[in-house]
């Protein structure tokens, strides 16, 4: 149905979609740079992950140069070595001015995305058309891809490698060709380590081409050898990280993926197949992309956006069989260049049989740009039910109020250790390190508390628990898990007596709706003596 690209047309309708998809992408242009710098602080917060502040928070330190930690004291590899590799200059560019660390950040990555689109308009521009261009760039503002571009994560980083590689991965195989495909592998996989999956599929894509190929047996393996080379090179460009790693936490493997893996031992986790039905069409193009690799006359961008598809529903395996904790949406982000590459070319086909016309096609067009902003819209509501800003709130007190040298422990720990000003210990273990790790499998929990002078802890989420949330009980039990093996690794109790601040907000608690629910986020002083004497 897809082996024949529906080509431009160099005629005045098809000028007219191009210079629509130009204002379009203008349009997206001024759209980032409003997010980033027209918004209060308090929505800007709130439109980004508690995970965006550890990032922020580590870059920090090292451009302070106090190293790659979090809390000061223990040193960390919970990230994705090149996002944190670009946010230092940022952070040094802010000299300590966390607002307007966050807004530069937001302003890159929203020219990460719109270098993404212009991409995305070379790509399919030739291939099917303008009009083609035009719903890629609707197809964006679903906020599933918008999202990628706006979490204040590697996804929008890693959109725009993608995308080049697509870009480069079709031209004539040259010398520079595989020098920039080589480099290109590398930058992926260092600014999200699960794209490994994305080079795997790409090595055994060049393994079936080596077994299909016709000729003489030594032209076939010189063939083969010229598809791996850039694998080579990338995993070159790689094994520096790999052995800072090893060498300085001894393992290949950064803290924040060991603390949600099983691996090698396999915790089948089924409920990743269905937890995402907002995925669930594109986790279905991936499967037909990759079938589509095995004909031979499927076009050469179908052919690179099998290969995304293959390396997605790799990941997907890994996530069901290995991940026990912490799979988001935005760990996905290989299904958004699929998307973006697939679906419209899937449109532009429909469009040339059964949308022959330009009013026709103009209509929907119309449609999809109304649709457009009212999702936006709706998303810029949403944030006004989050916690995260509540949260920031009660940092920028606790910088006033708690002692200088104090000690709070939480998880969740991104936005209060950012703004607090105060040595914060992220205790799920994600942005700590393997010390921590091997203590809290030990059941050490309150030594550990104990060994960092733990002076407070906070809890965030107490939705659904309505005693803790109108303060009628005595003793709140405070368990951490060790996800790894889905247990209970150490609880404390805290006490009514011994809170210092609570805040009541209400909070959204479903993707999408803007229905909220009451919540309590609580500060305790933490007193070990009074852990044994309370049965």
């Amino acid at each position: 149905m897809l082996q024949s690209p529906p080509g431009p047309r160099p005629d005045r309708p098809e000028r007219g979609w191009d210079r629509i998809a130009i204002g379009i992408l203008v349009a997206y242009a001024g759209y980032y740079v409003y997010l980033a710098l027209g918004l209060p602080i308090a929505r800007v917060v709130n439109g980004l992950l508690d995970d965006s502040f550890y990032y922020l928070q580590v870059a920090r330190a090292i451009a302070e140069g106090r190293g790659s930690t979090f809390d000061g004291v223990e040193p960390t590899n919970g990230y994705h070595p090149l996002w944190m590799a670009i946010l230092v200059p940022v952070q040094w560019i802010a000299r300590g001015d966390g607002d307007l660390a966050v807004r530069l950040a937001l302003l890159l990555s929203g020219g990460l995305a719109v270098a993404s689109l212009a991409l995305l308009r070379s790509l399919l521009r030739p291939r099917i058309g303008s009009w083609g261009v035009v719903v890629a760039f609707l197809l964006w503002s679903w906020p599933r891809f918008f999202g990628f571009s706006q979490n204040l994560l590697e996804s929008s980083l890693v959109l725009f490698l993608l995308l080049l590689w697509v870009r480069i991965w079709l031209g004539a195989p040259t010398g520079r060709r595989t020098l920039g495909l080589g480099v290109l592998g590398a930058a992926i996989a260092l600014a999200r380590l699960d794209t490994v999956f994305f080079l795997a599929a790409w090595g055994m894509h060049a393994l079936g081409l080596a077994f299909r190929r016709g000729g003489p047996r030594p032209l076939r393996l010189a063939a083969l050898r010229s598809d791996l080379a850039p694998l080579f090179l990338t995993a070159a460009l790689i094994a520096p990280y790999l052995f800072w790693n090893l060498s300085h936490y001894g393992h290949l493997q950064p803290i924040s993926g060991a603390m949600k893996s099983s691996f090698p031992v396999p915790h089948p986790t089924w409920r990743y197949l269905w937890e995402f039905p907002d995925f669930s069409v594109l986790f279905g193009l991936a499967l037909a992309a990759s079938v589509a690799l095995f004909r031979s006359e499927t076009p050469p961008l179908l052919r690179a956006a099998g290969v995304l598809g293959a390396a997605a529903l790799l990941q997907l395996a890994y996530a069901v069989f290995f991940m026990v904790w912490g799979v988001d949406r935005w760990h996905f982000v290989l299904l958004a260049p699929l998307g973006l590459l697939v679906l419209p070319w899937v449109a532009a086909w429909g469009a040339r049989r059964y949308l022959p016309s330009s009013p026709t096609r103009a209509v929907v067009v119309v449609a999809g740009l109304w649709l457009a902003v009212a999702v936006q819209t709706t998303s810029l509501k949403l944030r006004d039910g989050r916690w995260l800003a509540h949260t920031r709130d009660l940092a920028l007190w606790a910088e006033e109020t708690l002692e200088p040298d104090a000690v709070v422990a939480m998880t969740d720990a991104g936005v209060f250790a950012y703004w607090s000003g105060r040595t914060t210990i992220n205790l799920d273990g994600l942005i700590n390190n393997y010390r921590y790790r091997d203590l809290l499998r030990a059941g050490r929990l309150t030594d550990y508390l104990a060994e960092r002078g733990v002076d407070y802890v906070l809890d965030q989420n107490h939705i659904g628990s309505p005693a803790y949330i109108s303060g009628r009980y005595d003793v709140r039990p405070f368990r951490i898990w060790y996800r790894p093996e889905n247990r209970v690794a150490g609880e404390v109790k805290l006490f009514r007596d011994d809170e210092v601040r609570r805040v009541l907000v209400r909070v959204r608690t479903q993707l999408g709706s803007l229905r909220t629910e009451p919540n309590a986020i609580i500060l305790w002083r933490y007193r070990p003596e009074r852990q044994e004497t309370h049965s």
